[in-house]
């Protein structure tokens, strides 16, 4: 499934919205006999089909301590950004958060060579990211190295210990990559554009990656005149949204918000409104809407697998 829209008309806007609980809603009444095998470790024959291809493509090492479910969902959402920083030409320099165990950054790193800045608030994962991605690389690559005090770096991939809350966190998290993407760059490089991924982002993530993107996006074009000084351009967002009943901020679009005002749509759209982990439509809209109203423009559903979706949006 592929969308793409912009806020126009109120009434383009409706069509959009039935169009896209329609469409995300038949994707999952597709998925729904995925997932339950996947319950009793089994996969569809759809599946095994659709994937099959891609899975065999990627060396054994960058499959290590994977299930077969999650390298499906992982490579497929590796393809996923590959395929849209091909599109956008935008400088191969990746900023994950949430990376946890780097299952996606290794892929993005060392099988699509881009460039990984794996954001996460638990340490041991990420010095496990660390130590695995060594083991897959070639022995006379070197070791890592230490960055600052909360990041260590090794050949294209650097890790750093932080969560993303504040605009604090997120202007640390940009200068922070930018010493790590300007090695071995250019010496008369000082604009570094840079696609942030997320695949699994759980409850209000998705909604403060965009917010932090966006505010970020004001302060790069009040400085825009000033082409000496080193700066981070995050140009797409690239996310997998799960665990909707762990927002707390719903509905943060103002078109979902009035929407649901009303009674009749809102018992029509609500009653299995946060159902499991897995994203459902609302939540899915929520975003994509929200998106489109915080100035980001090419806002995009994608779907992946299993009952998954993505979201890519460019500022």
């Amino acid at each position: 499934m592929n969308m793409e829209g912009c806020l126009e008309s109120t009434m383009e806007l409706d069509s959009l919205v039935s169009k896209l609980i329609l469409q995300i809603e038949q994707e999952q009444a597709l998925s729904q006999t995925a997932e339950s095998f996947l319950q009793t470790k089994f996969l569809t024959q759809r599946q095994i089909i659709e994937n099959n291809d891609l899975i065999s493509n990627i060396p054994n090492s960058l499959k290590l301590g994977m299930s077969l479910e999650k390298q499906f969902i992982t490579f497929t959402f590796a393809k996923i950004v590959e395929q849209t920083l091909e599109r956008s030409a935008v400088d191969p320099f990746i900023i994950e958060i949430g990376s946890g165990k780097g299952y996606l950054s290794r892929v993005l790193s060392n099988y699509y060579k881009k460039k990984t800045f794996c954001v996460d608030l638990n340490k041991e994962r990420l010095k496990s990211n660390l130590r695995i991605n060594r083991l897959v690389q070639d022995s006379n690559i070197e070791v890592s190295t230490r960055l600052n005090k909360k990041a260590l770096i090794s050949t294209n991939m650097a890790v750093f210990h932080k969560s993303l809350e504040t605009d604090a966190d997120f202007k640390l998290i940009l200068k922070s990559s930018r010493n790590f993407f300007k090695i071995r760059e250019s010496i008369n490089k000082t604009l570094f554009q840079v696609s942030i991924v997320g695949l699994h982002l759980c409850g209000d993530l998705p909604y403060t990656v965009l917010d932090q993107v966006a505010k970020n996006h004001i302060e790069s074009k009040r400085n825009v005149f000033n082409a000496h000084e080193e700066s981070v351009d995050v140009c797409n967002v690239i996310l997998v949204p799960c665990c909707p009943d762990k927002v707390t901020q719903f509905p943060k679009s103002t078109k979902v918000r009035l929407f649901m005002e009303d009674e009749l749509s809102g018992k029509r759209i609500a009653a299995n409104l946060f159902e499991g982990c897995i994203t459902t439509p609302i939540n899915l809209i929520d975003i994509y809407l929200y998106a489109l109203e915080t100035g980001f423009h090419h806002v995009e559903i994608v779907y992946v697998n299993s009952g998954r979706f993505a979201l890519i949006a460019s500022i």
